[in-house]
């Protein structure tokens, strides 16, 4: 690894801007010699309460998993609760506030990434009711017979329901329903 001036100032910097180079650097164990060239700090070793103090810097528990290590040391140390008590994610979810949250977002691939009702409504099995204004793949398992039959009858031909919205037509593609579906066009 080659290194040259840096347009960052701090590790913490870099790791924010660019957190998948700077896990090639541990795995190549090249961060000490870049931190070193740099002149940018390494905390020796994360405590319980360093943890908490960087995680105070965040008000979600996924933007500090995706953008400090001090997440991953607070794993490692048991006290991620602990570490994320002031943070948004720490509510009584229920189905509501899921529905509330999902309502920000358009995909739930995106809903996952940036919000913090995602996980709640999976475990709890209410995705497909919070995601349904989104335009997006169903998860696996919703298309059934009948919803393929239900999703072909609002179009006239074959090819008007592959151009559709849904993927209804893929999944009876898949499953061999196509004939099935499709004879009423």
């Amino acid at each position: 690894m080659e290194i040259q001036k840096s347009q960052y100032k701090s590790l913490s910097e870099w790791i924010k801007a660019d957190f998948d180079a700077y896990k090639r650097a541990i795995k190549l164990n090249e961060l000490k010699k870049i931190c070193e060239a740099f002149g940018w700090r390494i905390r020796k070793k994360w405590t319980k309460e360093l943890c908490k103090e960087d995680a105070l810097k965040y008000t979600r528990k996924s933007d500090w998993e995706k953008n400090s290590t001090g997440y991953q040391a607070a794993k490692k140390r048991n006290c991620v609760d602990e570490c994320c008590q002031h943070m948004e994610g720490n509510k009584d979810w229920t189905k509501e506030l899921c529905k509330e949250d999902a309502l920000k977002y358009n995909t739930p691939k995106e809903w996952m990434k940036n919000g913090s009702g995602y996980v709640i409504a999976r475990i709890n099995g209410w995705l497909e009711e919070c995601c349904a204004h989104m335009n997006y793949r169903k998860p696996p398992g919703y298309w059934t017979l009948e919803r393929c039959k239900e999703d072909a009858s609002n179009y006239s031909s074959r090819i008007g329901w592959y151009n559709g919205k849904n993927n209804g037509y893929g999944a009876a593609q898949k499953n061999g329903w196509l004939d099935e579906c499709c004879a009423h066009m």
